[in-house]
């Protein structure tokens, strides 16, 4: 399997009220990609995202840091998710890393907008998205987009985190970025 990269935002905050559902339904959560908001996948093959790391760094950078709740669950044909709120900050970062990288637009055109979404199942049956969106969550969950991370898989198909891009505070006049390890930072 060739490696693959993308761009998500991390939501810390929800694995514990999600983690076992995305456990059961969603196949990223199986491959090690955590409870997230996708901005842009699939990325840049891998030696290009490297190459191309600074631009996003300098991108993302620019924005600031901000809190969200994820305050319902919607669908998609064969996928359950919870809607961020506000969207507004997910489709701008979305659009920019787009804009910028036009050759990979978001979710590879499978859909004509952008609808930023925390997966809870996907590639799941009619039957399974309908009962799955009636399940019982606790909501409004509270988060803060602080960061974006470049997430590469291996050959095997399992992803890591391979960079943070830290977002301005208000005290903050730029970001900070680190590379990951498979040691550490």
């Amino acid at each position: 399997m060739q490696c693959q990269t993308g761009i998500i935002v991390p939501v810390p905050m929800a694995e514990s009220t999600v983690a076992a559902i995305r456990g059961e339904y969603d196949p990223a959560a199986k491959l090690g990609v955590p409870a997230h908001i996708t901005l842009l996948f699939p990325w840049l093959p891998l030696e290009e995202a490297i190459k191309e790391l600074p631009n996003l760094c300098k991108m993302l950078g620019d924005f600031e840091a901000f809190h969200f709740s994820l305050s319902d669950i919607g669908t998609f044909d064969r996928c359950v998710y919870l809607r961020p709120d506000p969207m507004e900050p997910f489709v701008e970062m979305t659009a920019h890393i787009a804009q910028r990288w036009p050759t990979h637009p978001p979710y590879g055109n499978a859909f004509s907008d952008i609808i930023p979404h925390l997966t809870l199942g996907d590639e799941l049956e009619r039957e399974l998205v309908d009962r799955l969106a009636a399940t019982e969550i606790s909501l409004p969950l509270q988060a803060i987009a602080s960061e974006a991370w470049l997430i590469t898989s291996d050959e095997s198909g399992y992803w890591r985190k391979s960079a943070s891009i830290s977002f301005r505070t208000h005290t903050q006049h730029q970001s900070t970025t680190r590379w990951i390890t498979k040691d550490g930072f």
